[in-house]
């Protein structure tokens, strides 16, 4: 068992003692899932034989007909909050827009997934009810905070899937407070290339992604940065190199390099104007680009800091 930790927008393992010790030998974990009630199934293949080719694939004491399913429960302390499971009442009222939306509030993401497999089916046939999920989600956006989180991601899931998504009316001149939210949409903006944003409100907004005090919400910004390359901020990828380059966030500093090296790989005067930028402590990440970006003056670069 390992408890993951984060560093900046990179994760890291903790070993941990093990979660589940069984003292029976048949005992043979093979899946885990999280339910929409928040707790932990653990499929167990339970078999006195597990697979090993030693034994006859036709030896009687293979077990082909049963398993068992866990199921692992928080019996918790006082304060902890978790998933509610859904009531009678609720699993039995109208399956409608408004409905599920409600649900969303607060929802685990298994039960987000679920709802929002629920609207898909519900607005697959319905035109007037996706533009109904899209002034919703305008409302959710507004309005912000917590609770609404998870209705702007999974409203947002539903009408991409849809194939009705209007991400320029997404872009905003500042940033959502919640960093969940911005790197969906950053996510978002990384995936959708065939949109109708205007170039300097494409760059505003990444120059706010790359600016923003969350390390996650700035790595994703560098990797919407890496597929929108018609939009020049390697300004603004050099300057955050060069600062998260002596950084523990390995997974920021290789978004960043990424971007630049898409950035610059086929714009050799945009190269030219980054290599002015690069501080010395930030030279070797640098010429790791260089060695991809395979110019003439990155050959130029690697030469003069050899």
């Amino acid at each position: 068992r390992n408890q993951l930790m984060y560093q900046g927008s990179s994760m890291r393992a903790r070993e941990e003692s093990d979660f589940l010790i069984p003292s029976d030998p048949w005992f043979r974990p093979v899946h885990l899932q999280f339910g929409p009630d928040g707790a932990l199934y653990i499929a167990d293949f339970y078999n006195r034989i597990i697979g090993h080719y030693e034994v006859d694939l036709n030896h009687p004491g293979r077990d082909r007909k049963r398993g068992r399913i866990w199921k692992v429960v928080f019996t918790g302390h006082k304060g902890r909050r978790d998933a509610t499971v859904v009531s009678k009442g609720q699993a039995g009222e109208p399956q409608n827009l408004d409905g599920m939306l409600r649900r969303l509030k607060g929802a685990n993401r298994v039960q987000a997934r679920v709802i929002e497999k629920q609207i898909f089916e519900l607005l697959r046939q319905d035109t007037h009810g996706a533009a109904q999920l899209g002034r919703a989600l305008l409302k959710f956006c507004h309005v912000g905070g917590d609770e609404n989180t998870q209705a702007v991601i999974s409203a947002t899931n539903v009408l991409r899937m849809l194939g009705r998504i209007d991400l320029s009316v997404r872009v905003v001149n500042q940033l959502y407070a919640s960093d969940a939210m911005n790197c969906h949409l950053f996510q978002m903006l990384a995936d959708d290339g065939a949109d109708d944003i205007a170039a300097d409100e494409m760059r505003g907004m990444l120059r706010l992604g790359l600016a923003a005090a969350s390390p996650m919400v700035r790595r994703f910004a560098a990797m919407t940065a890496a597929k929108r390359v018609e939009v020049d901020v390697t300004p603004e990828l050099i300057q955050l190199l060069n600062e998260a380059g002596s950084s523990s966030d390995p997974f920021l500093v290789h978004a960043v390099k990424i971007a630049l090296r898409e950035q610059c790989k086929n714009e050799p005067d945009r190269f030219l104007r980054v290599t002015e930028r690069v501080t010395a402590p930030c030279i070797p990440a640098f010429a790791q680009i260089c060695l991809a970006v395979k110019t003439p003056g990155a050959a130029e670069f690697i030469l003069q800091n050899l």
